[in-house]
């Protein structure tokens, strides 16, 4: 079964999608990744993790910062802004026990890169907890 795949439509990279063992479930990355090779490696990371209370995988908070950066820099808008950084949080009413911190100060770049990197950190954040 072929887990990984380009995404020949937009350019933005390779990705990883899997069925649950029911089939009706469809969990997907949604981290572009540069190569194959890496969206692979992943793919096996994200199959390793345990999964914690709320139905998330649990995640070194390390491997969750690798994918943001690896989305920050994919984005040719964010080269001129800070990268955010992940911290470790008590869990909230959405059930993460993770966010993101953002440098002060918000140039327009980094507005425009933060609406984009959001959106992908929201959808890690329904995917993953820390230790």
């Amino acid at each position: 079964m072929q887990n990984v795949f380009e995404d020949d439509e937009s350019g933005r990279g390779w990705y990883w999608s899997w069925n649950g063992l029911a089939g009706d479930t469809l969990e997907g990355m949604v981290v572009f990744f540069p190569s194959q090779a890496a969206a692979q490696a992943d793919f096996t990371f994200h199959c390793a993790a345990p999964f914690d209370g709320t139905g998330r995988r649990i995640r070194p908070i390390t491997e969750i910062q690798d994918l943001i950066n690896v989305e920050f820099a994919r984005l040719d808008l964010c080269a001129a802004a800070g990268q955010p950084t992940v911290v470790k949080i008590v869990a909230v009413g959405t059930g993460t026990n993770w966010d993101d911190v953002w440098p002060v100060g918000e140039p327009i770049e980094q507005g425009l890169c933060r609406g984009q990197i959001e959106a992908a950190i929201e959808q890690l954040q329904k995917m993953y907890s820390v230790p």
